[in-house]
């Protein structure tokens, strides 16, 4: 992804395309893929390829498409850790740890879950970058 950012979002792209057309078949699998998921793929795409602008901007707009309860699942949360990670990388880490800390609360309130873990690489991947920040 790092080396063909134009591949990876002609493939995003396709992939979006795909998505909306839609299985006539099963129509009740699609109920998953909304405007919002398919935002914040496309940040987490972004995000593996450094790209962090781009990633942080995907993901804000997917995220503001969930609600407040969907917000508090495990699952919505890993889409916050993904953009807490984007917001180290472009530089703002108070932002970053804001997030951070909202991903850990979740985290520590779900048994067996691996937010808190992922947190803390980032809380020490910040405190390298920017130390005496995170």
């Amino acid at each position: 992804m790092e080396g063909d950012i134009d591949g990876m979002e002609s493939r995003l792209d396709a992939a979006t395309d795909l998505i909306l057309l839609g299985d006539p078949d099963k129509p009740d699998a699609q109920y998953f893929y909304s405007d919002s998921f398919i935002h914040m793929q496309r940040g987490m795409a972004y995000r593996h390829a450094r790209q962090w602008g781009k990633a942080v901007r995907a993901l804000e707009h997917g995220l503001k498409g969930f609600d407040t309860k969907t917000m508090e699942s495990e699952w919505a949360t890993w889409y916050l850790a993904e953009l807490a990670w984007s917001y180290a990388g472009i530089g703002e880490p108070e932002k970053a740890s804001t997030l951070a800390q909202r991903v850990m609360n979740v985290g520590k309130g779900t048994p067996g879950s691996r937010l808190v873990a992922y947190m803390r690489d980032l809380y020490q991947a910040m405190d390298r970058r920017f130390p005496g920040k995170a």
